[in-house]
């Protein structure tokens, strides 16, 4: 069970004494383990001196062999640092005030407000009766697979652990950002619904910076109408869309949106979170505003694992399916091309708790004029 506190506690005292960032942990263990599959004979201690590791060697523990994961030392430490990463880099470890909820845990969701009210004495009170419906959150796993070669695992310069480190949070992350955000995402028995889903766009009228102040305010309208306080209020927007809106300046020649640049910042004062993963329409770019106290979030350790034995079809599009064999599909040999597969399975899942407290502007175009 993942617990914020904890979890930051844990990471914390992982890094303790290292500039060692989120991540670079799990990237070790899976060197670690990579290691022990060419060399099932040999103590993981020699691997572990000539990486030249350091305060690692607390949590992997040294006198094991590499090829087991329940002998490694702190296992649980390494995922939370894998997680810790993954939420630093995805739209949902950014959310302040997201309800996280225990995985396996049924919960009772609330349809209709409880009530209150002043009464003279002697008068009777009146009854709260909040509406609640019993309903489960099921875990539903997210995978990224990453392929390097042998010799970039061997390699002992923290460049080489930088480079898996970029690439496999990067296919994760993206992957759970595009299923959480994508308008066109409905859900499936595999992938959770996005919290967009089903959200009527306000379209822009115009390119003006007036017609974009327009759509701000009533989306926050609509979701103040919906229940929202604004306190967890979060805008959710492309790199292309922040840029676009860092450089709109009014008739003066003074910035429109002072406080925004092309990684984030904040828009009307509320948070805003960049993702390459919010892609664009037809209709132009989207710019989406959620509330996060209404956004119930599940989530368990993710599991790590490398093979070098593995075919892996290697395409982004994968049509490959073991219930129902494809022919045609090209799968490439990790053992005969000398590469190895870093795979990391995520169980969570989402659902958006309120309808109405997720917003959606659509048709923000690539550049904002003044008028």
């Amino acid at each position: 069970m993942n617990h914020p506190q904890r979890l930051s506690e844990v990471t914390e005292q992982l890094r303790k004494g290292s500039a060692l960032p989120p991540g670079i942990l799990a990237v070790r263990r899976y060197k670690l383990l990579a290691y022990g599959l060419s060399n099932p004979m040999v103590d993981a201690s020699e691997f572990m001196q000539r990486q030249k590791w350091g305060i690692e060697r607390e949590y992997i523990k040294a006198n094991i062999s590499a090829t087991d994961t329940s002998d490694i030392s702190g296992a649980s430490m390494v995922e939370h640092d894998f997680q810790a990463a993954l939420h630093h880099a995805s739209i949902l470890g950014q959310l302040q005030g997201l309800r996280r909820v225990p995985p396996r845990i049924p919960l009772l969701s609330q349809t209709a407000p409880s009530v209150a009210g002043f009464a003279q004495d002697g008068q009777s009170r009146k009854m709260s009766a909040g509406t609640f419906v019993r309903e489960n959150l099921p875990l539903k796993s997210v995978g990224g697979i990453a392929v390097f070669s042998n010799e970039l695992l061997a390699s002992d310069t923290f460049e080489s652990e930088l480079e898996i480190h970029r690439d496999l949070f990067a296919a994760c992350s993206q992957s759970i950002d595009q299923a959480f955000i994508d308008p066109d995402n409905p859900g499936s028995d595999s992938t959770p619904a996005s919290v967009t889903s089903g959200a009527t766009p306000l379209m822009l009228g115009g390119t003006a910076i007036a017609d974009l102040d327009v759509a701000i305010s009533t989306a926050v309208q609509q979701l103040v109408a919906a229940g929202s306080n604004l306190a967890n209020a979060a805008w959710v927007m492309s790199p292309t869309t922040a840029t676009a809106l860092s450089l709109a300046r009014g008739t003066s020649g003074d910035l429109a949106y002072p406080f925004m640049g092309a990684n984030g910042g904040e828009l009307i004062r509320l948070p805003a979170i960049v993702s390459a993963s919010v892609q664009p329409d037809s209709d132009g770019g989207l710019i989406s505003l959620l509330d996060a106290s209404s956004i119930t979030y599940t989530e368990d350790l993710p599991n790590l694992s490398v093979s070098r034995n593995a075919s892996i079809e290697m395409s982004n599009t994968p049509t490959g399916d073991g219930s129902v064999p494809t022919s045609g599909t090209t799968l490439v040999s990790m053992f005969t091309a000398e590469l190895t597969a870093l795979l990391a399975s995520i169980p969570c899942n989402w659902k958006l708790r309120h309808t109405g407290c997720v917003q959606v502007i659509g048709g923000v175009p690539s550049t904002i004029t003044a008028a």
